[in-house]
């Protein structure tokens, strides 16, 4: 299951959500404040959080700040009842990952997460096969004496799968793509 937390002074009320949502495969761990959540996501990784703007005590600006300074990774989604548009633009300076206006339904909140999660999935995939190409591509040129002008053609591609090994999960991509690149230097 993917774990989720949920902020919301109102947590009681939104249990049917939390049900609906792990029947989806989301644990969903439900907080009434921000204090409740900090605890439980030092021991807990979670890979979203849904965020109350209107609590009592720290805002859900305040929480989202701090979210974001001390768990960059995790996603953040702001649920207010407001559509102000200077809340928006705090939100997003405070790098937000979405924005659910109330009254919300569950379904919504679905295709939220789902949005979010399933793009960093799609995008580590692209990154993964456009590295594996990279290295179909080149592991001709570790066979081959390489001259000055060869190197400056291929130059590009070693950039381009270097910034994408440093992105990608797949360690054995990675380590492949370290070794020839290393093969490649040596015929250099």
């Amino acid at each position: 299951m993917i774990p989720v937390i949920w902020i919301d002074d109102e947590i009681d009320l939104l249990k049917p959500y939390l049900i609906y949502l792990q029947q989806k495969n989301y644990k969903v761990t439900g907080f009434s404040n921000a204090e409740e959540a900090y605890l439980f996501l030092k021991s807990n990784p979670v890979q979203v959080v849904l965020l109350d703007e209107m609590m009592p005590g720290k805002n859900g600006l305040q929480v989202l700040e701090e979210l974001k300074l001390n768990y960059p990774k995790i996603k953040v989604v702001m649920v207010t009842k407001s559509e102000d548009e200077a809340l928006l633009k705090r939100a997003i300076k405070h790098d937000m990952d979405d924005y659910l206006v109330k009254p919300i339904n569950p379904t919504q909140v679905l295709v939220c997460l789902k949005k979010l999660l399933e793009s960093d999935e799609l995008k580590q995939k692209a990154k993964q096969e456009t590295l594996l190409s990279l290295i179909q591509e080149l592991q001709h040129f570790s066979e081959e004496v390489m001259d000055f002008s060869l190197m400056i053609q291929i130059l590009p591609r070693f950039a381009k799968g270097n910034l994408l090994a440093v992105e990608c999960e797949n360690l054995a991509l990675v380590e492949t793509w370290q070794s020839l690149i290393q093969a490649i230097d040596h015929q250099f």
